[in-house]
């Protein structure tokens, strides 16, 4: 009685085996291509960044406010010749953002905004100083 459980289970295990290793016998492997797979992993996991950008830049004679489009939970750095001038965190959508002119220094060129997300890559944009008295607004 034993024997014959014995060789009944080995049989039965033997049987599950054949039929996994004819299973994936009769699967294709083709090659993937890495860009095209990169592609759909970035699309399907939405690892893509939202983009800063500005609504409004107003000048006055104590400094200049940005009001950005941001990423939720994003911290933002801003540069001046490549040194952090400013940073702070962005809770919501938009922020607005005040820079002195005593950080700032000069009337007209570019500043560099950074934001960074975790887990994401960073986003950067340059925008203008602006002239005192001058508005600069985004029609949408």
């Amino acid at each position: 009685m034993k024997i014959l459980s014995k060789a009944i289970s080995i049989i039965a295990i033997m049987c599950v085996c054949f039929s996994v290793f004819a299973h994936a016998s009769t699967k294709s492997t083709t090659p993937v291509n890495p860009w095209k797979y990169a592609k759909k992993t970035i699309n399907a996991n939405r690892y893509v960044t939202d983009k800063i950008s500005y609504t409004k830049i107003i000048r006055t004679k104590k400094g200049i406010t940005y009001t950005l489009q941001t990423a939720p939970k994003s911290t933002i750095k801003v540069l001046k010749k490549n040194k952090v001038i400013k940073k702070c965190y962005a809770k919501k959508k938009t922020k607005k953002l005040f820079i002195k002119n005593s950080l700032i220094k000069m009337k007209k060129g570019k500043l560099v905004f950074i934001q960074k997300q975790k887990n994401k890559k960073a986003s950067k944009c340059k925008l203008p100083v602006i002239k005192v008295g001058e508005v600069i607004k985004v029609s949408r």
